[in-house]
């Protein structure tokens, strides 16, 4: 025996469509930023001047651009070439030095501009692996390889990321 569905109705299938036209119609709130009014002077009429509420919408300021490595640090290779390369430098006491890197295959270091003894060794901190940088080392590039290990740029090999 074959059962037989029940037939929908004809408003109710226009009542659906209706529902369905008015939320495409919607749009989204507008944003919740508060607005001040402000009053300047209506057209000039004759006798007193009027003032009308004004609505201007607040200055928005544009974004802070990050700041880059000091002048002594220099991105010479980036992993992925597309994105952004970052490094973050700190000098802290003892002669040390801890640069934090994004995306940094290869990186140069001004050992004369670093604002530290340059008759001691520098204790170099990059993400995190700990180098000791001798005073009368003529290394200024490091690489780090895929596996994340900073290696010192032996200087005839300087150029060739």
């Amino acid at each position: 025996m074959l059962r037989r569905s029940p037939r929908k109705s004809p408003a109710l299938f226009s009542s659906l469509v209706t529902l369905a036209s008015l939320l495409a119609a919607c749009e989204t709130a507008p944003p919740t930023a508060e607005r001040r009014p402000q009053t300047r002077p209506a057209a000039s009429g004759p006798a007193g001047m009027t003032t009308q509420p004004v609505t201007q919408p607040e200055a928005t300021q544009p974004a802070a651009a990050e700041p880059g490595p000091p002048d002594y640090v220099t991105i010479v290779a980036r992993f992925i070439s597309s994105d952004r390369a970052a490094a973050e430098v700190q000098v802290e006491p003892g002669n040390r030095l801890v640069i934090d890197t994004h995306n940094v295959r290869r990186l140069h270091i001004d050992r004369d501009r670093v604002p530290l003894s340059r008759r001691r060794s520098i204790s170099l901190q990059l993400d995190g692996q700990g180098l000791e940088w001798l005073a009368h080392s003529k290394v200024v590039e490091f690489e780090r390889s895929m596996a994340g290990e900073w290696i010192p740029v032996k200087p005839e090999q300087r150029g060739r990321p």
